[in-house]
């Protein structure tokens, strides 16, 4: 059986804090004026006041445990924690699938933590990239879904783990779909959602944000893939204007990396 989701607001605070303080302590690591005492604190606050609430899988939509999953691992690189690391990794495998669909899935993968295919927000088609917030609202939720498993996969990568790799698919589908629908504008997710829900609500303004740089990086720049609309996203909307946001904070100084279209 999968395992059941649990605890509630708090997972996702922790995960918003986390997703930040660890990244900074990895690079203060280096630091010379940062005593050892110091750095064993840190440790020793992530290990006692982070882990127990992110190793609480929230039950609530997955971008809330692909956000706790990000800051475990990253907490999890920086206290040279071999376990908690693999559970990150694990974790991912379950969620990516209940998260970003494919056509090829089994119907069951939808039934993980919590989550089944009744929260998907009825969409009107089942395509290759559909997010589980995509009917919700993908001009946001969904956004901060896909910044944190892109996240979580350049974690893994750095670490020498090519999680990027094993959901290549799925993940380029996803950075497609979504990009494509936020370009059009007040025609997004037409065909796909109904009418009633906030994915095709002409009245509601779409937030972009820095959530496609590292995602776009690895699999255009590093494997040479062909991601023209998360391009073409990326020059006209995000460079100039992404918003930064909880855990979206680094993608357009550290990975927009431009190449050729």
């Amino acid at each position: 059986m999968p395992p059941v989701g649990q605890g509630g607001q708090s997972q996702l605070n922790a995960a918003w804090i986390g997703s930040l303080l660890a990244p900074a302590a990895e690079i203060m690591r280096a630091y010379p004026k940062w005593s050892k005492t110091d750095r064993a604190q840190v440790v020793t606050l992530f290990k006692t006041k982070f882990y127990p609430i992110l190793n609480q899988m929230s039950f609530y939509n997955g971008n809330n445990d692909l956000t706790q999953i990000e800051a475990l691992m990253s907490m999890a690189v920086f206290n040279e924690d071999k376990a908690e690391f693999q559970l990150g990794l694990e974790r991912i495998k379950g969620r990516a699938p209940a998260y970003f669909y494919l056509t090829s899935d089994k119907a069951d993968v939808k039934d993980y933590g919590g989550s089944d295919a009744s929260k998907w927000d009825s969409p009107l088609q089942w395509v290759d990239g559909l997010s589980q917030e995509s009917c919700r609202d993908h001009g946001h939720h969904a956004q901060f879904g896909l910044a944190a498993a892109l996240h979580a996969a350049e974690i893994a990568w750095n670490q020498g783990v090519d999680v990027y790799g094993e959901n290549a698919t799925r993940y380029i589908a996803a950075l497609e779909l979504m990009a494509g629908e936020l370009l059009k504008g007040e025609a997004r997710f037409a065909t796909l959602c109904p009418a009633s829900k906030t994915g095709h609500d002409k009245t509601r303004k779409d937030d972009f944000f820095d959530t496609w740089q590292v995602g776009y990086n690895h699999y255009h720049n590093r494997m040479h893939q062909p991601l023209p609309n998360t391009g073409e996203l990326i020059r006209a909307k995000i460079t100039s204007g992404g918003r930064s946001d909880w855990n979206i904070f680094y993608e357009t100084f550290t990975h927009n990396i431009q190449s050729d279209k």
